[in-house]
C-alpha cells in the first residue's frame, strides 16, 4: 500500500512541476528583432521592408498563438519557433503609412500567457517601374507608366530630362514626352526611393544590341526578310491608317477570310518575319531567358478590332519554343483594339517547349541560346493563325521595333 501511495504521489509531484514551469515562463517579451541572415542576425533592427524574414528574441513564446505586424497578422510555422526565438515573414500586405494612412508600428506576439509589443516600423518599398503603354511616343505624347509603390514623388524623368508634366496613382503615372535626342532609361524618384529602369525608351531613336527590326528602308537595323507581310516602305497611305509611328512598319493585313484551324501564315500577308541578329552580346548567351523579354510596338486601328485568331511566335523557324499573343481573349467583351501605338512585353519565360506544330505546352527555355540559337543570333517569326471557333474576317495590325531586352 505505502509503495501505490508513493507512486501516486511522485505522479503528483511531477504535474505539479510541469505547470510550475509552464507558469513561471510567464508572460511573452521581446528583447530583439535581427535579420535571419547569418551574417547580420546579430545586429538588432527596428524597421524593415514587407516580405523581409526575421528572427524575433525574447522569452514566454511557448504555444505562440499569433504575430501581428501594424495588426496585419503573419503566418507561423510551428517547426522554425522555440520558447525563446521565432522565425516570422512580415506579410507583403502589412501597410507602412505610406499612403498617409495611421499605423501603430507595432509588432505583437500573442500567446496564452499574454500579449509582448515592441516598437517596430514596416518601411514603405521603394518605386518600381514596370513598363509603360508605348515605349517610343513621341516628344509631347501622353503615356501610362506602370508600376508599384509610387507614393510622394518628387520626380519622374527620361534620362537626364524631366516629363513635361505628370501625374500618379500608387501604380501608375501618367505622364507627357519631353524632347529626346536618344534612348535613355526612365528614371522614377520619390521619397522611399528611385528606380532606374533597366531597359530603355526612345530606344528606336539609338538602337543598340537585341534590337532586331525597325523596318525602315535604309537602316541597319532594317531586319526584314523580305516577305510575309506588308512593308510601308514610305507610303503615306499606311502611315495615315497608322499614325504616331516611328518610321516604316509590318502591317498584317490578310485579303481573305481566315477560317478556325487554317495556319497557313505564310501566305496573303499574314506574318511578321524578322532576320537573324543578336538577341544579346555574345557574352551574355547563356543567361537565364527569364530575365530578358521580348518587345515591340503595335498598333490596331478601332474601326477594325482584333476579335479572334492568334500571333504564333517561333524563333530561328523550328517551332522548338513558341509563345502566343491574343489580347482580344483577356480584352473587355473580346475586342482588342489600341489608341495608336502600344508597347507589348511578352517575357521570353513564356516560350514553351513545342512539338514541331502550332502548340506549345513544355517547360520553358533555360538560357537565351536556348531561343535564340548558339552565340543567341537568331530570328523570329510572328504569324496569324486561328486557333478560334469562328472565321477571322477582317484582320489589320501594324507591328514596328522589335527587341529583345534585359528587365532586371
Amino acid at each position: 500500500m505505502k509503495r501505490i501511495y508513493y507512486s501516486i504521489l511522485m505522479v503528483l509531484l511531477l504535474a505539479a512541476g510541469q505547470y510550475a514551469c509552464k507558469k513561471e515562463e510567464g508572460a511573452p517579451f521581446i528583447s530583439k528583432v535581427a535579420l535571419v541572415d547569418s551574417l547580420k542576425r546579430d545586429s538588432g533592427i527596428t524597421a524593415v521592408l514587407p516580405g523581409t524574414l526575421l528572427r524575433i528574441t525574447g522569452g514566454g513564446f511557448t504555444d505562440v498563438q499569433q504575430v501581428f505586424f501594424n495588426d496585419v497578422a503573419a503566418p507561423i510555422n510551428p517547426a522554425l519557433n522555440t520558447s525563446t526565438s521565432l522565425i516570422i515573414p512580415v506579410p507583403a500586405s502589412t501597410p507602412t503609412g505610406a499612403d498617409g494612412t495611421i499605423v501603430p508600428n507595432i509588432l505583437k506576439v500573442v500567446t496564452p500567457n499574454g500579449v509582448a509589443e515592441y516598437k517596430f516600423q514596416i518601411l514603405a518599398p521603394p518605386p518600381a517601374v514596370i513598363a509603360t503603354s508605348n515605349d517610343n511616343a513621341a516628344a509631347g505624347k501622353t503615356i501610362v507608366i506602370t508600376g508599384t509603390n509610387f507614393y510622394k514623388l518628387s520626380a519622374v524623368s527620361f534620362g537626364a530630362t524631366a516629363a513635361t508634366s505628370y501625374t500618379y496613382t500608387v501604380t501608375a503615372i501618367t505622364a507627357v514626352v519631353p524632347v529626346l535626342s536618344g534612348a535613355v532609361p526612365l528614371i522614377v524618384r520619390g521619397e522611399y526611393g528611385a528606380d532606374t529602369t533597366s531597359w530603355t525608351f526612345n530606344n528606336a531613336a539609338q538602337p543598340g544590341v537585341g534590337f532586331m527590326a525597325n523596318f525602315d528602308v535604309g537602316s541597319s537595323y532594317r531586319g526584314w526578310q523580305q516577305w510575309g507581310g506588308i512593308s510601308t516602305d514610305g507610303s503615306a497611305t499606311w502611315y495615315n491608317q497608322f499614325p504616331g509611328h516611328t518610321g516604316d512598319f509590318i502591317v498584317v493585313n490578310p485579303s481573305s477570310a481566315i477560317t478556325p484551324g487554317n495556319n497557313a501564315w505564310w501566305g496573303d500577308n499574314r506574318a511578321v518575319m524578322v532576320a537573324g541578329s543578336p538577341w544579346v552580346a555574345a557574352a551574355n548567351a547563356a543567361a537565364p531567358a527569364a530575365n530578358y523579354a521580348l518587345r515591340f510596338e503595335i498598333s490596331v486601328p478601332p474601326s477594325t478590332p482584333w476579335t479572334q485568331g492568334a500571333i504564333m511566335i517561333v524563333p530561328n523557324g523550328n517551332f522548338n519554343y513558341m509563345a502566343r499573343y491574343a489580347p482580344s481573349e483577356t480584352a473587355p467583351n473580346g475586342t482588342f483594339s489600341t489608341n495608336g501605338w502600344q508597347t507589348v512585353v511578352i517575357p521570353l519565360s513564356a516560350f514553351r517547349k513545342g512539338t514541331g506544330s502550332y502548340n506549345a505546352s513544355g517547360e520553358p527555355p533555360i538560357s537565351i541560346s536556348d531561343l535564340a540559337g548558339a552565340g543567341a543570333n537568331g530570328s523570329l517569326q510572328l504569324m496569324l493563325y486561328n486557333d478560334g471557333e469562328e472565321d477571322i474576317t477582317t484582320f489589320r495590325a501594324a507591328f514596328d521595333n522589335v527587341r529583345i531586352v534585359n528587365m532586371n
